[in-house]
């Protein structure tokens, strides 16, 4: 597996990979990385991902991104650069079932899997209890593509309204 994008702030490293896109994949639509920066201190901020030019890899305007996709195991890996205890928030716990924290907190490594859930996810990084950035990404649907006919689409719109309620 392979780094898919990294983000590395002054207080942690984050590391997301999995399979790279093919190349019939590359020439789909760039998926979505957006960054949000916490208010309560300045951060230096590096972030890898590819295909973007090396004057833009870095500006969090920028909100490009690589294509993640549903149904595709991915692997996390986020650690602390002090020492201090991290955490990873979502809004669906059962996103988060798979991975697993080092004794003493400072790294949370395991793999996540969107399952049938697409469209935009939002993260959120914590260093001892205080944020540090949030990202969001977009799940892109991938079954409907290899096989339209199956009604992949029609149940992922339902599986997504239903999670809105």
């Amino acid at each position: 597996m392979a780094d898919i994008f990294r983000i590395e702030t002054d207080r942690t490293h984050l590391s997301w990979s999995g399979r790279l896109p093919s190349e019939l994949e590359a020439k789909e639509p760039a998926g979505r990385l957006a960054i949000s920066l916490s208010t309560s201190k300045p951060t230096n901020i590096k972030i890898w991902r590819p295909g973007l030019p090396e004057e833009v890899v870095n500006d969090i305007d920028v909100q490009v991104g690589p294509r993640l996709y549903e149904e595709t195991n991915y692997n996390l890996l986020l650690s602390s650069t002090d020492g201090k205890q991290v955490e990873l928030i979502h809004r669906d716990p059962t996103i988060l079932k798979s991975l697993h924290s080092s004794t003493g907190g400072n790294i949370i490594h395991g793999s996540i899997n969107f399952r049938s859930q697409i469209g935009r996810s939002r993260f959120s990084v914590y260093v001892a209890g205080k944020i540090d950035y949030e990202f969001e990404i977009e799940v892109l649907m991938r079954l409907h593509q290899q096989r339209p006919n199956e009604g992949f689409a029609a149940a992922a719109i339902e599986v997504s309204e239903k999670s809105r309620a």
